[in-house]
């Protein structure tokens, strides 16, 4: 599980335990309508192998190019790169598989 402060910016992973890296991620449908039906984008906290993620209550705005930026530039300042982040997203989309190049490489018949 994941806490936020939204006016430090900080995030905690409550689990001390858990050691597996994690990363800031947001899409164009990660967001909240205001009641003035404005929708806000909200990024969300990805950890490595662990299906799905969590939201945080951080306001970006109605901008998703501004708000994607800031959340590139948070995943910069803790020495993530954009190919890390894209490995720790991606594992959280799909289940370890046991495949072997072999099973990868292999021509059809």
């Amino acid at each position: 599980m994941a806490e936020s402060d939204s006016l430090t910016g900080s995030t905690t992973v409550t689990d001390a335990n858990d050691d597996r890296p994690y990363c800031f991620y947001l899409s164009e449908t990660m967001t909240t309508q205001h009641a003035d039906g404005s929708r806000h984008y909200y990024p969300a906290i990805v950890r490595e192998n662990d299906p799905g993620y969590y939201r945080t209550d951080w306001d970006y705005g109605t901008d998703f190019h501004l708000a994607k930026r800031a959340v590139a530039s948070l995943n910069q300042k803790r020495g993530i790169p954009p190919d890390v982040v894209s490995r720790i997203v991606m594992s959280s989309m799909f289940p370890k598989a046991d495949a072997n190049r072999h099973d990868v490489t292999a021509d059809a018949p």
